[in-house]
């Protein structure tokens, strides 16, 4: 059901190719089935998810912002996202593998920011990046 909260949290950028917001009673338990280590403590910890993705001649951006219950459970989430990414942008950057150095540059364009109760998330594809990636799921 959309409420006024979660509406206020959709993108109003009329060039969007996909708008959501959700809130997380559960929901991401059920698509990102988790145990219960410090990932999965974490992600319990995200009350909404809103965001959109942008599509254009130059490639894909998407934003994403999650929301906890306080600023303490943003920042201990956002360090052990950005540790998992940093972990990932130096294994597959490295690799003599064409497709592990795409992985690690997707990675690295992953711009994480945080305020107060929030983290943002922004991710920013190029067009010869997108078209590979399109490739690979085809």
């Amino acid at each position: 059901r959309l409420t006024a909260d979660l509406s206020s949290l959709l993108s109003t950028k009329g060039s969007s190719v996909a708008t959501f917001a959700v809130r997380n009673g559960g929901l991401l338990a059920t698509l990102l089935p988790y145990e219960s280590d410090e990932l999965g403590k974490r992600i319990s910890l995200i009350r909404t998810l809103s965001g959109s993705v942008d599509v254009s001649n130059g490639g894909l951006t998407s934003s994403m912002t999650v929301r906890t219950a306080t600023t303490k459970d943003a920042l201990g989430l956002k360090d052990l996202i950005e540790v998992l990414r940093d972990t990932g942008v130096m294994a597959w950057s490295s690799s003599k593998n064409a497709d592990k150095q795409l992985y690690g540059r997707v990675l690295k364009s992953v711009k994480i920011e945080s305020r107060l109760n929030s983290i943002s998330f922004d991710l920013t594809i190029p067009q010869a990046d997108l078209d590979r990636l399109v490739v690979k799921l085809k």
